[in-house]
C-alpha cells in the first residue's frame, strides 16, 4: 500500500499525528476496507480458460434480481479461496487465503479465516491476520466482492454480457461480464452465478489493461446445511438512521457534512449514525449499483491543552493510503474529522473532499 499526503487548503498537523489520527476509531474500520479490498490474481478455477466473447443483444437473465439479497436469504455452508497482489515500494505482493464462511438464510452469517498460502507466515503472524480477518467479518461479507447492490442503479451504470457457462463449486453456473456504460469506471468484472439462487460462486476482476487485479470463488459449497452451534456474526457498533434536521445534528453531536459532488452514476443508500465508546461516527454509504463509497465523520474532542497556530501559510493535509483500485483517506478539520473509502482515482477523491459541506 502506498499513503500520501494531499494539499487541500490551510493549517496543518504533523504527519505522526495524522497517522495516529488515522489508525484512530474510524480509520480502523476504513483500513480494513483497503486491505481486505487490495488486488490480487487468479487462483486455479473453473472458469480460468474462458475468453471474452460477449453474446451481443442477449435479454437480460432473470436471475439478477434474485443476486442483490442471496448471500442473506441463502442457507449456505462452504470454502473460498481468494487471491489479492498490491503494488509496494518493496515491489508486488500477494495475498491467497482460503475462509469458511455459512449463512442462514434469514440474514445472519459468519467468515473464518483458515490458511494462508502465501505469503510465508510465522505462527504469530497468521494469528495476526487471523485476528484481523474475523474484525473485518461483516466487511467481507457485504461489501469486499463482487454483488449486485441496487438493481435499479445497476441497470442504469452498468452493461452486462452472458458469455458462458461454468461449473464451481460442482454448481453450474452462468457467466457474464459487466462494465460500466460509460466507461466511468475502467474495472471489468467478470462472474460466474448461479441461476437457481442468485448466489456468486466466483468473480474476477480485471484492471483497464485486462489483467486480472482480483478472484475469490467457492471451492466448497452446502447448500442447506445443517450447522453445529454456529458463531453468527455480531456488528461491533450498534447504528441508527440519522434523523433530519435539527434531531440529526443533536444525533451526531454537530451538524450532519456530506459531499456534495459524487462520482458519475454514484447515489446515497443510506446514512446512519454509529455509536462508538467515546464518539458517534456517521456513516454514508453511497453505491453506483455494484461498487460502494463509504463517506465518515466524527466529531474532533476538545484538545486537552491549548493549540498555538503554526499560521495561515501552512498548508493542511489529507492522508490516503492506496490499494489497487480502492483508497482510505482522512481529512482533519477545525471541528471534526472526515473520511472517505472507495474505489477513487486522485482527482475523483479530491473533488469529493472540497465538495464535502
Amino acid at each position: 500500500m502506498k499513503s500520501r499526503s494531499t494539499h487541500l487548503g490551510r493549517g496543518a498537523r504533523p504527519w505522526r499525528a495524522r497517522l495516529r489520527a488515522l489508525r484512530a476509531g474510524c480509520a480502523a474500520l476504513a483500513l480494513a476496507f483497503v486491505v481486505a479490498c487490495a488486488p490480487g490474481e487468479q487462483p486455479a478455477g473453473a472458469s480460468a480458460d474462458q475468453s471474452f466473447a460477449p453474446t451481443a443483444g442477449a435479454a437480460m437473465p432473470s436471475f439478477l434480481a434474485r443476486v442483490p439479497e442471496a448471500p442473506f436469504t441463502t442457507a449456505l455452508s462452504g470454502v473460498r479461496r481468494a487471491s489479492f497482489a498490491w503494488t509496494t515500494s518493496a515491489g508486488e505482493s500477494r495475498l491467497v487465503h482460503e475462509e469458511r464462511v455459512g449463512a442462514d438464510g434469514h440474514g445472519r452469517f459468519l467468515v473464518e479465516p483458515l490458511v494462508v498460502h502465501e505469503p510465508t507466515m510465522t505462527s504469530e503472524q497468521a494469528q495476526l491476520f487471523a485476528l484481523l480477518q474475523k474484525n473485518r467479518e461483516g466487511f467481507l461479507w457485504r461489501w469486499r466482492d463482487f454483488r449486485i447492490r441496487d438493481l435499479s442503479l445497476f441497470h442504469r451504470n452498468w452493461q452486462l454480457e452472458v458469455v458462458g457457462e461454468a461449473t464451481v463449486a460442482e454448481r453450474p453456473g452462468t457467466v457474464v461480464e459487466v462494465r460500466r456504460r460509460d466507461h466511468a469506471a475502467r474495472l471489468v468484472y467478470r462472474a460466474t452465478i448461479d441461476p437457481i439462487t442468485g448466489l456468486v460462486l466466483a468473480h474476477q476482476e480485471y484492471d483497464h489493461d485486462g489483467k486480472q487485479i482480483a478472484s475469490v470463488e467457492f471451492t466448497h459449497l452446502v447448500l442447506n446445511p445443517t450447522f453445529d452451534a454456529p458463531v453468527w456474526h455480531q456488528a461491533p457498533f450498534e447504528g441508527d438512521e440519522l434523523r433530519p434536521g435539527d434531531d440529526g445534528a443533536a444525533q451526531l453531536g454537530m451538524a450532519p457534512a456530506m459531499p456534495q459532488v459524487l462520482p458519475l452514476g454514484y447515489q446515497l443508500a443510506e446514512s446512519q449514525v454509529l455509536d462508538i465508546p467515546g464518539r458517534r461516527v456517521l456513516r454514508r454509504t453511497y453505491t453506483d449499483g455494484i461498487d460502494t463509497l463509504f463517506f465518515l465523520q466524527t466529531v474532533q474532542p476538545q484538545p486537552e491543552m491549548e493549540q498555538i497556530s503554526i499560521g495561515p501559510d501552512v498548508p493542511r493535509k489529507a492522508l490516503h493510503v492506496r490499494a489497487g483500485p480502492w483508497v482510505a483517506c482522512d481529512y482533519a478539520r477545525p471541528r471534526d474529522k472526515v473520511m472517505i473509502v472507495g474505489r477513487l482515482d486522485d482527482q475523483q477523491l479530491l473533488h469529493l473532499l472540497r465538495s464535502v459541506r
